[in-house]
């Protein structure tokens, strides 16, 4: 056997046994054009080849195998060879088929394509970790919605009149979510750019939105919250639901995970997932293994907080979640049933996020009184509000809020003073009817 050489490709040369190597791979190049090629291995598989320089890069591109299928017909040698007579013409024109290739493939990119790569490859520039659960959970939510007559598109279909139309009927509906939608998309766009380098878009037709003036401007964040002078009825509902035997037990369940909420100010993604194993009762202890930060924190439970997840222990039907659920994730993801008996007793309207801001005035000092910067540590925020807290947070370990337990205790505390309270004045105000 032989390693290769030169010789006339023929279909008897090609099918010649001597022309497979003992081991590795062997090259044959055609004496008649420069460039043409078999590839024979080891097992006797024989593919045609082209190698010729581009520029300064030297390039070979496999034809296909001999007698593969073709829409001609079988790959025959002189159609291997008509085949690479063509390629190295472009190659002698400077043309890099194997780019020229690339660029064909990915005229078809489709948005969904793009959000997949984006999802699973973009990183941040800061600390290039991958994106948060909760964005990937946005994208996926827009391109089912939002972009849904787009998503099996090639990404160079989307033209800036088709950003401006979707847009106004998406902000009709709802500003805030056509922001967010418009957003998602230019990410999208952008990374796309960058990725490929332009061989899939140029510009990113999102950029109309803003430089023609079609932005309808940021959405105010909503300010919504318990009134202070309610805290005590919406608590108190609350635990009645959550500890209402006659009450559903999805309810329940819900209404705890309130409580929970409004008694450690966190996010819901920082709780509701959460499972037992993330749960240390015993020391009163909250861990979150991916914070909207991306880092590992452990928070401290005030005593309540224990006192209701051993409730909630108690009620669940042994799942590994804090907060089981028949749903797709196989946790409580939406408390909203869990919240009406509480918003009907303080008669006001707050959802889960609302909690948070709750949270925070309860510490103000009007009430627990516990210093600004542990009120940010605790509630997981990062105290971009206030520039003199984010500066002081930098000096701050973010990773373990536990030193700060007593703090957590006297706003539980609080809280709970101010249900007392009104369940108190309750009581007076039957005694006195009676």
């Amino acid at each position: 056997m032989t390693s290769g050489g030169k010789i006339k490709l023929t279909k008897t040369t090609v099918e010649a046994a001597d022309r497979v190597p003992d081991s590795g791979t062997a090259l044959w190049w055609d004496t008649d054009l420069t460039g043409f090629g078999l590839r024979v291995t080891a097992k006797g598989s024989r593919s045609y080849i082209v190698q010729a320089r581009v520029g300064r890069k030297s390039r070979r591109i496999t034809i296909g195998k001999h007698g593969a299928p073709t829409k001609d017909g079988p790959l025959t040698t002189d159609r291997a060879r008509k085949r690479a007579s063509s390629l190295l013409g472009k190659m002698a024109d400077g043309i890099d088929p194997v780019a020229e290739q690339q660029r064909a493939n990915l005229s078809g990119l489709t948005l969904r394509e793009a959000a997949e790569d984006y999802m699973e490859n973009k990183r941040r520039k800061s600390d290039h970790k991958p994106l948060a659960e909760r964005s990937k959970q946005d994208i996926r939510r827009h391109l089912r919605a939002s972009f849904a007559e787009w998503a099996d598109k090639p990404v160079s279909t989307i033209t800036s009149d088709d950003v401006v139309k979707k847009y106004k009927q998406l902000a009709d509906r709802s500003q805030a979510q056509g922001n967010q939608a418009l957003r998602v998309l230019s990410a999208i766009l952008n990374y796309v750019i960058h990725r490929h380098q332009g061989a899939v878009i140029t510009t990113n037709p999102a950029t109309v939105i803003q430089n023609a003036s079609h932005y309808r401007g940021d959405v105010a964040g909503r300010k919504t919250r318990v009134p202070m002078d309610r805290i005590g009825a919406f608590y108190s509902a609350l635990e009645a639901a959550r500890t209402d035997e006659a009450e559903h037990l999805g309810v329940r369940l819900k209404a705890a995970a309130a409580a929970v909420l409004m008694l450690t100010g966190l996010r819901k993604s920082d709780v509701l997932p959460r499972r037992w194993s993330d749960i240390d009762l015993d020391a009163g202890t909250l861990h979150v293994a991916d914070t909207k930060h991306r880092s590992p924190r452990t928070f401290p439970l005030a005593s309540q907080a224990v006192s209701i997840l051993e409730d909630v222990r108690q009620i669940g039907d042994g799942s590994e979640y804090v907060f089981p659920a028949r749903s797709r994730s196989g946790h409580v993801e939406d408390i909203r049933d869990g919240l009406a008996r509480a918003n009907v007793a303080a008669d006001c309207d707050v959802t889960a996020h609302d909690l948070r801001r709750t949270f925070v005035d309860a510490c103000g000092p009007k009430a627990a009184n516990v210093d600004p910067l542990v009120v940010e540590l605790l509630s997981n925020r990062k105290g971009e509000a206030y520039q003199a807290l984010s500066v002081r947070m930098e000096n701050y370990d973010t990773t373990d809020m536990t030193e700060y337990a007593d703090h957590a205790q006297r706003i539980a505390d609080f809280i709970e003073r101010k249900r007392l309270a009104y369940e108190g004045d309750n009581v007076v105000s039957l005694e006195a009817r009676a």
